[in-house]
């Protein structure tokens, strides 16, 4: 074999271990768990709060295990207890985020636009929706315009599931005023980011495709991507936001994944020292991956027009939609 031959080679095999790495669950999205010497099963679910229904497809047998299960779990559940909650605490959830807007300059505005409206041809009468909601929670919305794409809530489905087949959800989190310090929080920090960068454009831009990164790292199961992308800065007690969530949950949640409860949390609720795997491995349960795939059948294009990370992969057709 030539030395060229030989070089080829080992690239092919190179490649073909790499996409391999990436098209199969790392450690998984969707798991089982049972508490020990019990014979009841329950079930963690990460989700992508906002995803594109084309990229990202939500398996069969996430609403199969739904189904079997007494209770629905979620971050937070804004039924009518919750709508009451935020009216007396005279909280607008759609103003929720106005700070980090405030902090944005007429100059600041104007480069938004011009990477909205001249980059990515997003039509300039949508602007003065843009400008009227454009915060860190909102920005996602906006990149999905950009994409194409129609945006798709995933507990909003999953609770739809539920209450088609009578189970009772439940919220983790219910204290309103804590809820809108964590919102404030996340778009002061990007707001701040926005204000020490000149170039607005740059930040949109960088933005954009490591939100794509992110579509693609859920569709993918890549969970060791989406842990470094959802690294945050401290919150309390040394943690981030997310970690710091998933200590306060904990003290709820041994006695609710023993009673046959499914879990649907942020994916980046799930991994590292902090991750709820980790956090409930320690109280005695066993975690088992289910093997299920989340590709849409738009995840192959969608890589190979926005996602950097994972282009190399598209091009040799080793990121696909599974079924």
């Amino acid at each position: 074999m030539t030395k060229l031959k030989s070089l080829n080679f080992l690239f092919i095999c190179l490649v073909f271990i790499f996409s391999k790495a990436y098209s199969q669950p790392l450690t998984g999205l969707f798991w089982a768990v049972v508490k020990s010497g019990s014979t009841d099963t329950s079930y963690l679910l990460g989700t992508m709060h906002t995803y594109p229904k084309e990229v990202v497809e939500i398996p069969c047998a996430v609403k199969n295990r739904l189904e079997r299960s007494k209770q629905l779990v979620l971050e937070i559940n804004y039924d009518w207890k919750m709508g009451l909650r935020t009216m007396l605490s005279g909280t607008n959830y759609t103003e929720m985020n106005a700070e980090g807007t405030k902090m944005l300059s007429e100059q600041d505005w104007g480069k938004i636009k011009t990477w909205f409206v001249e980059t990515k041809n997003i039509e300039e009468k949508e602007f003065a929706n843009i400008s009227s909601v454009m915060v860190a929670s909102q920005l996602s919305k906006w990149y999905m315009k950009v994409f194409g794409m129609k945006e798709s809530n995933m507990e909003g489905e999953i609770k739809f599931w539920a209450s088609a087949s009578k189970i009772p959800a439940i919220g983790l989190d219910r204290n309103i005023g804590e809820i809108k310090s964590w919102y404030d929080w996340y778009n002061l920090q990007t707001a701040k980011v926005w204000q020490e960068e000149d170039n607005m454009e740059t930040i949109l831009e960088n933005n954009f495709y490591t939100y794509a990164d992110l579509i693609a790292s859920y569709a993918l199961q890549d969970t060791q991507s989406l842990e470094k992308i959802s690294t945050e800065e401290e919150w309390e007690d040394g943690l981030s936001l997310v970690s710091w969530r998933n200590h306060q949950w904990m003290k709820k949640l041994p006695k609710l994944m023993s009673q046959k409860s499914f879990l649907a949390v942020g994916a980046g609720h799930l991994t590292g020292p902090h991750g709820l795997i980790y956090l409930l491995r320690q109280e005695g349960f066993t975690l088992l991956p289910i093997p299920v795939h989340f590709g849409g059948k738009q995840l192959p294009d969608f890589i190979k027009k926005h996602s950097k990370q994972y282009q190399v992969l598209e091009e040799t057709g080793k990121v696909r939609s599974e079924k």
